[in-house]
């Protein structure tokens, strides 16, 4: 301003090519402006401003990229520029919204950052620091013979392979289980294997979820789990021929080989429109009765078998 203290308060014996700070040559025996400048402007509308991404206490793979993202708190009038600031200084500016910008090929380890809004008149609000980590990606596990979802016929052997992978590092210890129940523990795994399997011989019928713990050499944890179930391999139903009773009526005989399984006898007079009229367990014949007067233009039956 006019009346800054800065101004020719500087020595009066410039150095040659010495200019003020507007840049303009400097008077011999002319004091010189002190090295800084004072402005007032408006401040804009005070906000909060929130550095949401990284978020403090976050983990991202490397190599990576990391998103640097900042939030106004809803103030309407939005800053000239955001910097972005590690401890060595400026890493990122943006200068349009929505402020965002992106880190890459960050070193392994720690990292603070903070961000700095600038507005139009001068005024600044910075954000707390924000400390996140890089890192390795976590290690994974797979299950190459056996896909999530997958209907086996009971009885049934699973030959279970887990293989695991670890980009820049080791997988040192692998946890097996099936249904919340430990298959396998392994601990010091050595360098080099990526495999193993494990049989789970005979399964009844149910359902099961495997889930596989692989840990890497920093103590980061990958997982991966696998749905499947096990079921009675499908058995015809079995219905005998109508045969007409002695009053009038009709008798019909009907079961399902498998006892595990229950049947239902559907009746319809068009074949479009079913109507269950009876339904049992399977392993044992029943029979059924359509008592007299037989009314209809024509009677049409089925069995249908359901299984577990």
């Amino acid at each position: 301003r006019e009346n800054s203290p800065c101004i020719d308060a500087g020595t009066s014996t410039p150095e040659p090519g010495a200019t003020d700070l507007e840049l303009a040559p400097r008077r011999v025996g002319a004091a010189s402006d002190l090295g800084a400048t004072e402005f007032q402007g408006d401040s804009g509308t005070p906000f909060i401003l929130t550095l949401t991404s990284p978020a403090h206490g976050s983990r991202h793979d490397s190599p990576g990229v990391v998103q640097l993202t900042v939030d106004f708190g809803g103030v309407t009038n939005l800053p000239a520029l955001v910097e972005y600031l590690t401890s060595t200084g400026v890493v990122a500016t943006a200068t349009s919204s929505p402020f965002s910008a992106s880190l890459t090929n960050l070193a392994l380890g720690e990292h603070t950052l903070h961000a700095l809004a600038v507005m139009p008149g001068g005024g600044l609000s910075r954000s707390l620091t924000n400390v996140f980590q890089v890192t390795t990606p976590a290690p994974t596990v797979q299950f190459p013979s056996l896909s999530d979802g997958r209907i086996f016929e009971a009885p049934f052997t699973l030959n279970l392979v887990a293989q695991w992978n670890k980009i820049g590092g080791q997988v040192i210890a692998l946890d097996l289980l099936t249904n919340g129940v430990v298959l396998l523990q392994a601990t010091n795994l050595p360098a080099g294997q990526s495999a193993t399997n494990v049989t789970l011989a005979a399964l009844p019928v149910g359902d099961y979820a495997v889930r596989g713990i692989v840990t890497d050499d920093q103590g980061i944890r990958g997982t991966n789990d696998v749905a499947f179930s096990v079921r009675l391999a499908p058995l015809p139903a079995l219905l005998s021929r109508p045969e007409f009773t002695t009053n009038g009526g009709l008798s019909l005989s009907f079961t399902l080989p498998t006892e595990a399984a229950h049947y239902i006898l559907e009746h319809s007079t068009n074949l479009v429109t079913w109507q269950a009229v009876v339904t049992n367990r399977g392993g044992t014949a029943t029979n059924w009765q359509l008592s007299p007067p037989l009314t209809n233009a024509a009677d049409f039956f089925r069995n249908r078998g359901v299984y577990p």
